[in-house]
């Protein structure tokens, strides 16, 4: 059975909405990416993620409103199936809660409105609209009667929905007019000659009725309609923008670009800083502007005021502070800073990025010595960049120290607001470093000292130096060193404010305050580690395999918990998860296990054990000091970082493999933040920012298509405009751009002829030359009926030099290396070339059913994916190109690969995806050339390209095996693999338990979310959604009993919660 699940999640964003969310007293922003929405705080001038919600439906349009009696706002949420459903914040869960459940208002009689869905909500709240189809309105009345209200149990916040008909069939935009008798709006339409007029109309809600208005106009040009406090409307269009409304004549303002996006004004709430009169607008080549309307009696002025360039704006929302929110389908989306909307001179500054991979056009998988990469070609437009992916966090050096025999080393603050003491345990001795605010070392003797330093702090509030060697506790004041020498060595230590822990030789644990020892505690074995944590409680390892907690007070030192290993704890780390009253305790074994206990008001949370195995080996436990996360780093045989993202568990290796210890270390003046050693060398490093995975950007000059790579080179097709994007003279420009792997600059790049466009490119088999195929699209025809295939290679002094020419009748859409040829698609042909001797001839070649869009091959076949006409097998057989089966079902393919031996994988443009399976035993020859389809199901984004690798390897114990890794255009890598004979029984029902016990939003059905959508019909699906089993990880002991007991009329499965939790770990090993 086919197993689907992200390796990386849709990045693009295409809509958003500000509104009091969460609670009344603060603001969140709600982006809505594909089928997710995720909710962010906005405070401290970031925006910090708070939960996400899957949707089990596209998602077409999101907008807030606020209920009659409810003191925050709800959200509705459109879908692309025509139906729509709110959402509200439940205060005493802390969870995303339904409101109304899904409302159906397709009509399949019906035509669809070619500006797509639109959701609008009435400025004075009173109503909604949604325009799905030529012609019809929908229109959903809120609440506002409180008695109402609060009778009302099925629509608890809005009434049931009506339709109306207006006279505009071909519809540009529509606008809510701000008018406080009735519901108004404005609705821009083409007519039959496709000349632009603006009309108006009135919602009478009482009689379920819609009036047209007398405010109109006449012959205008397409654009977007915002709408004005004052009543009227701005239309921007191509050229000008125009203000129309009943009280002041028509006024028009001349444009630079069109515009793109805007952010609604929100200037009832004065913590905006926007007045009434001005909007943030953005055009298509990402530039920002302020637009401001000046009224008068009888006129508006307009002006807009250019404020610096961004990324392409899919949506803009204006926060508090002068922020700005720019939601990106083609680039990172960002939060920037205006520093001051109403002067003349504006420095947009980004104060934060979300990494947003979208439009993927292509990509490839390059192996090297630090593990796998994923590189994409994306964006588009001024906005194309390579993105190389890595699971791995990046770490910079950024100065070396050799030196060796390092144990351990610590980093303090003491009186400064840097790092400014380093400690470096050697196995006999310790040296002490001091650092100067200009990044100068100096030695420290009075800290130094003859033997090794186990545990640095600072204590009595940042006055005095913590430091406990293996053979005194010592403290210093920046002048004087007071101690306690013990009688006995010293094997652990820790502290927490003023309060000191250690453990010496036979068990015995000492308590001190400073230096002053007020409690002890014997031990029945020897201590291995322990942790002094916030709550005045110690965890201590022993090696009799036991964890023991003892809580320090006033009163005396008391045992109040204990724990049985199966193995010896050897470092313990505890970091808070659940807020004050818990946290996760991480404890790592003798056998290279990490185990992790939550604990709650001093108890531990039944049934939360988790064990990773890391390695074979002893794993040391550190504590990063970050930001942005609790993180624990996890030395091992293989460094990595542990951290919890949304409830989920995020293991991620390190860059840096001979990495042996670690330590926090934070100087603004060095532009670092840790220290790290190996066995000969200490590095002051900066890390990236924490992620599973990282993306790395890289800019190029136009925006890349296709890509292919050696072991020095990766070798780019870009296209470029050459004048700006709404000009009236632009030249569509192509290049081969070559970039070094090491320094990822570029270092050569070919120019095309003009009105080629690149299409494909593949790296021969000698790792040197490669192919590219070419198309020539002129202005005065539909489809280009000739292009190019040449052979680059780069010289010795890195240039790019062509070898071979071959002209051919069409566009190569494709390439693909086929044993020693060239399998090429070109138009409605597939056609295969052989180079030698510097020369291109043609082999064969057979034509297809209307043009070929993907081919993928093995040894045996090659199969030929077609824009309209799904994919033909052919094999190539003394020197001749046969047809062997064909599907005859029409498919608008997009991509194409073989799965396995006769099994080909088909996506098509509406999001679904196909297994075909050719049959080549049957004794019928009509049966043997057609293709069967095997499996079907909906994956709900558009794949631009699928490849056969792994990125990551699977265990030997894997419940899955990956196979393909599919891109899409909204920023997703997909996983698709098998999961075999055995396991799919299991997942299958795990899968069906999970759609009957979790409630899903809006009362969507997981089940038709994934059945496969066809012209007129929709067909089960033959699918395991990893992503929603995976999901249910983080959820609450007694929800996953329900689901293992098979709840809500599922069935019983033959497994408990513990071996439910073994599974989806298993599972999640597929991807970071």
């Amino acid at each position: 059975m086919t197993y689907v699940t992200y390796l990386h999640k849709p990045s693009s964003i295409r809509n958003a909405v500000f509104c009091k969310f969460v609670n009344a007293s603060s603001w969140n922003v709600i982006v809505a990416k594909v089928n997710c929405l995720e909710v962010y705080s906005y405070e401290n001038n970031r925006l910090c993620l708070i939960t996400s919600a899957n949707i089990f439906a596209k998602i077409v349009n999101v907008k807030a409103f606020k209920p009659v009696s409810s003191p925050t706002d709800h959200i509705i949420v459109a879908t692309d199936s025509f139906r729509y459903f709110t959402l509200f914040w439940d205060a005493n869960d802390n969870t995303v809660s339904n409101g109304i459940k899904i409302q159906d208002c397709s009509e399949r009689s019906l035509r669809e409105s070619q500006s797509g869905p639109l959701l609008l909500v009435d400025p004075f709240q009173r109503v909604i609209c949604l325009h799905v189809y030529q012609g019809l309105l929908t229109i959903i009345p809120i609440f506002k009667s409180k008695k109402r209200f609060m009778t009302s149990h099925n629509n608890p916040s809005l009434h049931d929905n009506f339709s109306v008909r207006i006279q505009e069939l071909n519809v540009v935009d529509i606008a809510m007019l701000y008018n406080s008798s009735r519901p108004s709006l404005a609705v821009l339409y083409k007519d039959s000659k496709s000349i632009v007029h603006l009309s108006t109309y009135k919602i009478n809600v009482r009689e379920q009725e819609i009036d047209e208005d007398d405010v109109v106009c006449h012959d205008i040009e397409e654009g977007k309609l915002i709408p004005s406090e004052n009543g009227g409307v701005f239309v921007f269009g191509e050229m000008y923008v125009y203000y129309i409304s009943k009280d002041i004549q028509v006024s028009k303002l001349l444009l630079t670009y069109p515009i793109t996006a805007f952010s609604p004004s929100i200037s009832n709430d004065p913590e905006t800083g926007l007045d009434s009169s001005i909007y943030i607008v953005a055009d298509e080549s990402g530039m920002l502007y302020k637009f401001k309307a000046l009224f008068t009696d009888e006129t508006v002025s307009m002006e807009l005021e250019k404020l610096g360039e961004s990324s392409i704006a899919s949506c803009l929302i204006a926060l508090p502070d002068n922020h700005l929110f720019v939601g990106s389908h083609f680039n990172n989306s960002v939060l920037l800073q205006l520093p001051s909307i109403t002067k003349n001179n504006h420095k947009l500054e980004i104060l934060q990025n979300f990494v947003n991979i979208a439009p993927i056009s292509d990509f490839i998988i390059d192996d090297d010595q630090t593990g796998s990469s994923i590189i994409t070609c994306s964006g588009a437009y001024k906005d194309g960049t390579l993105r190389i992916i890595r699971n791995s966090i990046n770490i910079e050096n950024v100065a070396l120290i050799e030196m060796e025999g390092i144990k351990d080393f610590f980093s303090v603050s003491f009186r400064a607001n840097y790092d400014n003491y380093i400690f470096l345990s050697l196995i006999c001795e310790t040296r002490a470093i001091i650092v100067s605010p200009e990044g100068v070392f100096s030695a420290n003797h009075d800290l130094s000292c003859e033997e090794s330093t186990i545990f640095v702090s600072t204590i009595y509030g940042n006055s005095q130096i913590l430091q406990i060697t293996t053979k005194e506790i010592r403290l210093f004041d920046g002048k004087k060193l007071h101690s306690w020498i013990s009688p006995m060595s010293i094997t652990c230590g820790s502290s927490f404010a003023d309060n000191v822990c250690v453990a010496v030789a036979g068990g015995l644990i000492l308590f001190f305050e400073g230096i002053t020892e007020v409690g002890r505690y014997q031990c029945d074995t020897e201590v291995s580690s322990l942790c002094f944590t916030e709550e005045n409680v110690v965890y201590v390892g022993l090696w009799s395999a036991d964890i023991i907690m003892l809580t320090y007070c006033q009163d005396g030192i008391s045992l109040t918990h204990s724990l049985k290993l199966t193995d010896i704890p050897r470092s313990i780390v505890y970091s808070q998860k659940y807020g004050d009253d818990g946290g996760t305790l991480y404890v790592s074994t003798n056998n290279g296990y990490v185990l992790m206990f939550n604990f709650q008001n001093g108890q531990v949370i039944e049934h939360s054990l988790r064990r990773n195995q890391l390695g074979v080996a002893p794993i040391i436990l550190k504590h990063f000091d970050s930001k942005e996360k609790n993180a624990i780093f996890a030395l091992g045989e293989k460094p990595q970082l542990m951290y919890y993202e949304s409830d989920k568990l995020v293991i991620t290796p390190l860059s840096c493999t001979e990495m042996l210890n670690i330590s926090s270390y934070v100087n603004p003046s060095l532009g670092v933040n840790m220290l790290y050693c190996t066995n000969s060398y200490i590095s002051l490093a900066k890390m990236s920012e924490i992620r599973s995975l990282n993306v790395q950007t890289v800019s190029v000059k136009g925006f890349p298509r296709r890509i292919c790579s050696n072991s020095l080179f990766y070798f780019v097709l870009c296209m470029q405009l050459e004048e700006s994007i709404g000009t009236q003279e632009q030249r569509l420009l192509s290049f081969l751009r070559v970039y070094e792997k090491n320094t990822l600059s570029e270092i050569a790049h070919h120019k095309f002829n003009e009105y080629e466009m690149v299409e494909s490119i593949i790296l021969m088999n000698d790792d040197k030359r490669v192919v590219v195929g070419t198309g020539f699209n002129f202005p005065d025809q539909d489809a280009p009926d000739s292009g190019r295939l040449m052979v680059f290679e780069m010289t010795s002094d890195n240039n790019i030099e062509m070898q071979a020419e071959h002209k051919v009748q069409g566009s190569v859409n494709t390439l693909v290396l086929y044993k020693h040829l060239i399998v090429a698609g070109i138009n409605a042909s597939v056609c295969i070339f052989e180079y030698e001797h510097g020369t291109m001839h043609v082999r064969n070649s057979i034509r297809t059913p209307t043009y070929t869009i993907d081919i993928s091959v093995n040894q045996d076949e090659i199969i030929a994916a077609d824009l309209m006409k799904s994919i033909t097998v052919l094999q190539f057989i003394d020197d001749q190109l046969i047809e062997v089966a064909r599907d005859y079902h029409p498919l608008w393919a997009t991509s194409v690969e073989i799965l396995s031996e006769r099994k080909y994988f088909v996506t098509e443009a509406d999001g679904n995806a196909v297994i075909l399976l050719r049959d080549n035993v049957s004794p019928q020859l009509s049966d043997r050339k057609k293709l069967r389809w095997y499996k079907k199901f909906y994956l709900g984004e558009l794949i631009n390209k699928t490849r056969h690798c792994t990125f990551i390897e699977p265990q030997d114990k894997s419940l899955v095996t990956p196979q393909l890794l599919c891109a899409t255009v909204d920023g997703s890598l997909m996983i698709v693999g098998d999961a075999g004979m055995s396991n799919t029984p299991l997942l299958l029902q795990l899968q069906d338990n999970i759609r009957k016990v979790i409630p899903s939003f809006g009362g969507l059905s997981h089940k038709e979310w994934k059945e496969y959508r066809g012209e007129n019909e929709t067909s089960p699906s033959d699918l395991i959604d990893g992503s929603l089993i995976e999901s249910i990880l983080g959820l609450r002991e007694p929800i996953l009993n329900e689901i293992v007991n098979g709840g809500h009329e599922g069935t019983k499965l033959d497994i408990s919660v513990q071996d439910l939790k073994s599974i989806i770990e298993n599972l999640e090993k597929l991807h970071p």
